[in-house]
């Protein structure tokens, strides 16, 4: 737990303290906690730098530490900015992004 606390406390930049939320369920959402649903993404703008490393075949990590550079918002930071509004849980940030843990 304390590696993803780490991770956390990384990614949700906040000077006070926040709730976390989990929805217990209803019939109306099928006992799931989640009413509707909310988009998170991430958009890579193709900088000079950017194209550059993408013409040159460079890495994919290695391309996505210039785009976090150049201000990124991760799908996982923007499933955190989520959270901290309270639209969605920590839970469902971590299902919907687990694989992008595993690439970085």
């Amino acid at each position: 737990a304390q590696p993803l606390f780490n991770e956390i406390k990384k990614m949700i930049q906040v000077d006070e303290v926040i709730s976390f939320y989990e929805g217990s369920g209803c019939e109306y959402c099928s006992f799931t906690g989640y009413s509707g649903r909310t988009a998170i993404y991430e958009i890579l703008v193709i900088s000079e730098k950017i194209r550059e490393m993408v013409i040159q075949r460079l890495p994919a990590n290695q391309i996505k530490k210039q785009a976090l550079l150049e201000k990124m918002f991760t799908l996982r930071m923007a499933g955190w900015e989520k959270v901290k509004l309270g639209v969605t849980t920590l839970a469902e940030v971590l299902r919907v992004t687990q694989e992008e843990a595993t690439v970085e």
